[in-house]
């Protein structure tokens, strides 16, 4: 295909998929002018109610920063679900710091750039501290490479980058989504709602609809039994 029938296929795409959801139990939130990562971020640490855990889908390595005891974070690329000890297993800084190591790292594929020799491994040597069980601000850092400048690169190079790493810290961070009051009064709204339980009739006859009931072979049943469990009604 060429551009153009790339798009419009992509178009197709988007309407097929917004209309099988309609059919399953599952809440879509689509807001104009407010990023996909920010509402996930906001209900993770502002909406959940008590005994409730968010599960947050992504590659993104940005959302790691917000594995607590409530948020666990599954990687469909690696096949891993991320808690607070997985994150320092794998990284050797608590979840609470890794934003700190993302602001200091970057990121190529959203060109966010980074400060030069900072990987995790001179991190966590030259700033021991990142691994502590405690949180470790952008200013405590700065603070740290200036009570060291003069001894080594890094901590220079750290306060030499203090403009880029304040401003990777606005781009990156989820703590506090930039999202406007009134549309967090729309995903609180929308959070509140009853899920409704699955149709198997009505979403066979969507399938049918777009021609895909192939996609999932003879095993759509089991697949919607797997899935949803007791909240099919038919």
């Amino acid at each position: 295909m060429n551009e153009e029938d790339e798009r419009e296929s992509m178009k197709r795409q988007f309407v097929w998929l917004a209309d099988i959801l309609d059919y399953l139990p599952v809440t879509t939130m689509i807001y104009d002018g407010c990023e996909a990562d920010d509402v996930m971020a906001y209900i993770s640490t502002q909406l959940l109610k008590e005994n409730e855990q968010a599960v947050v889908m992504s590659t993104d390595k940005d959302f790691l920063q917000l594995v607590d005891d409530n948020t666990i974070v599954w990687s469909p690329t690696k096949k891993k679900l991320y808690n607070t000890t997985l994150v320092k297993e794998e990284y050797g800084i608590e979840s609470k710091n890794l934003l700190l190591f993302r602001v200091l790292d970057g990121d190529t594929s959203d060109n966010i750039p980074g400060v030069h020799g900072c990987g995790i491994k001179t991190l966590v040597k030259r700033f021991p501290e990142i691994t502590e069980n405690k949180k470790l601000s952008v200013e405590d850092l700065l603070k740290l490479a200036d009570e060291k400048k003069g001894k080594l690169k890094i901590y220079d190079e750290i306060l030499n980058s203090k403009e880029q790493i304040l401003m990777n810290r606005e781009l990156m961070q989820l703590h506090d989504p930039d999202i406007s009051g009134n549309i967090k009064m729309n995903i609180l709204d929308r959070y509140d709602e009853e899920v409704n339980p699955v149709n198997k009739l009505d979403i066979m006859k969507t399938l049918v609809k777009y021609k895909i009931t192939d996609a999932f072979g003879n095993n759509f049943n089991d697949w919607l039994r797997d899935t949803f469990g007791n909240i099919i009604t038919k």
